[in-house]
């Protein structure tokens, strides 16, 4: 996959996430759900971004590991919907079946940028 592909996909999967938390019903637990995959949903997109501008191999692997967590924890609230019964039963997990938590662990992630 290219770095475009991937950041269409990074971009595709927060928008993705957007509308899930749009769909919640509103509650004190909804809007605590809400807040947080608001925050970690739509933060690896730029962080990958930002990686692929960077100066340095440190740089670069500082921006990926972080998007790399955000989608880790994304991945733990996307999981509190359906075990708090937040949304109904036949309501579609498209967002939570896009985290897979596979690769590199954060922390080795690496690449050699040129001179």
């Amino acid at each position: 996959m290219s770095p475009e592909e991937l950041s269409e996909r990074l971009w595709e999967f927060a928008a993705l996430v957007g509308k899930r938390v749009d769909a919640l019903p509103d509650s004190r637990l909804r809007r605590h759900v809400a807040g947080q995959l608001v925050r970690c949903g739509t933060s690896a997109p730029p962080n990958d971004d930002e990686g692929c501008a960077a100066e340095s191999e440190t740089d670069f692997a500082h921006k990926l590991n972080i998007g790399l967590k955000e989608l880790v924890e994304t991945r733990g609230w996307l999981r509190v919907i359906p075990l708090a019964e937040l949304l109904p039963a036949k309501s579609d997990h498209r967002a939570y079946r896009r985290v897979r938590p596979t690769g590199p662990h954060p922390g080795q992630i690496h690449r050699h940028i040129p001179g």
